[in-house]
């Protein structure tokens, strides 16, 4: 003969998969917002001299590169070229601590 489950044992098994149930809801809403905000990051970052203004998405990728005259009386192209990658890269930099930072913060909200 199989012994049936007592109505307590019954309502706290309802009560765990409720909790899990509400924790997997969470973690999900949580993921979907990390997602979309990585999708509309945008960082930047600026030369020294402010000739060259990088921007970056979450992953890195330029999306978006100003240039301004360079003080000074004439434009050396060299310098301009390294100008730009340097800044590339720093922005590339910052948004993968913003994005890390982003993430630690996201997994802090789960614990």
């Amino acid at each position: 003969m199989s012994e049936q489950p007592s109505a307590a044992a019954s309502a706290e098994l309802r009560s765990s998969l409720q909790d899990v149930y509400g924790g997997y809801e969470q973690y999900q809403d949580l993921a979907d917002q990390f997602e979309r905000d990585l999708a509309t990051m945008r960082v930047s970052a600026a030369s020294p001299d402010g000739a060259v203004v990088a921007t970056v998405d979450s992953a890195g990728r330029l999306v978006d590169l100003r240039l301004r005259p360079p003080p000074g009386p004439e434009v050396h192209f060299d310098d301009l070229a390294a100008a730009i990658v340097t800044t590339v890269r720093q922005a590339t930099a910052d948004a993968a601590r913003q994005v890390q930072q982003f993430a630690d913060g996201q997994r802090a909200g789960l614990a």
